[in-house]
């Protein structure tokens, strides 16, 4: 329990929530420069690069770079709920990427999803002190209320 108390102080995060967050930043990052970079990594093998491709490429460029900057800029601030937040919308995304993943065959993609989503969700429940779906830790009756 002591842990926890000190680990709920204004500014203080545990070393490893910087990680996952600097990591996930980094993989988001990532993805946005070879969406721009070479969009034709972005396709399945013997898929012809159209249009199509690059308007793809195109938001999902847009989509990771302010994924990434969001997170970033959230971790600096030690915005807790905010950064919480928007972790919990990064890791729906990628549950509907790993879903995705599933239907077209490229299974090899899913694990290290699941590993990112299981990491991202580890650092959700410290940042708000419980389970997303318990309303309470989205209010200021939250444990944590270090915004």
């Amino acid at each position: 329990m002591q842990q926890r108390a000190l680990s709920s102080r204004p500014g203080r995060f545990p070393w490893w929530v910087y990680v996952i967050v600097l990591l996930g930043a980094a993989l988001l990052a990532g993805g946005a420069i070879i969406s721009q970079a070479d969009p034709k990594m972005l396709l399945s093998s013997g898929e012809q690069m159209t249009g199509a491709v690059k308007v793809y490429a195109d938001y999902t460029f847009s989509r990771d770079v302010v994924l990434a900057l969001g997170l970033l800029v959230l971790l600096a601030l030690h915005a807790r709920r905010m950064l919480a937040g928007l972790m919990l919308l990064t890791i729906g995304i990628q549950l509907v990427d790993a879903v995705e993943d599933i239907i077209h065959g490229r299974a090899t993609l899913l694990a290290p999803l699941i590993v990112y989503a299981i990491a991202y969700y580890t650092c959700v429940r410290w940042l708000l002190g419980g389970e997303p779906w318990n309303a309470a830790v989205w209010t200021d009756r939250s444990p944590r209320q270090a915004d």
